[in-house]
């Protein structure tokens, strides 16, 4: 009877030349690319709506991240992001900063809402 370790190592290296194998790479090579082509669609549609948002809590300071969903200014992120805060800002990727107000804070699903004032946003398409 082999050792338990040998069994495992037998195993590990079983798994590894079953995907070392030069057939089973180029055959997946089609589905691996057009994952990679439907990634990087949703990428470009999605990011124009992406912000980075600042936090102030007393004398500390946290970043975070969430998104436009409509044009006029209303944001979602996560409740993790704006909880205790005292202030929000929000940066869009053309270097745009705006002050937030939070509208609405949800730990227990860790949802947020606010809103800057701004209006024609361009939001995910």
């Amino acid at each position: 009877m082999k050792p338990a370790l040998a069994l495992i190592d037998s195993n590990i290296d079983f798994a590894a030349s079953e995907l070392a194998e030069p057939g089973r790479i180029l055959a997946d090579a089609p589905l691996l690319d057009a994952y990679s082509r439907a990634v990087v669609f949703a990428a470009e549609r999605v990011s124009p709506a992406v912000v980075r948002i600042d936090v102030q809590r007393g004398n500390a300071a946290g970043s975070g991240s969430g998104f436009r969903s409509t044009p006029d200014g209303l944001m979602l992120t996560n409740s993790q992001v704006i909880s205790g805060a005292t202030r929000v800002e929000v940066s869009l990727q053309d270097g745009q900063r705006f002050g937030a107000d939070i509208l609405g804070d949800d730990p227990h699903t860790d949802l947020a809402l606010i809103r800057v004032s701004a209006s024609k946003l361009a939001v995910g398409r």
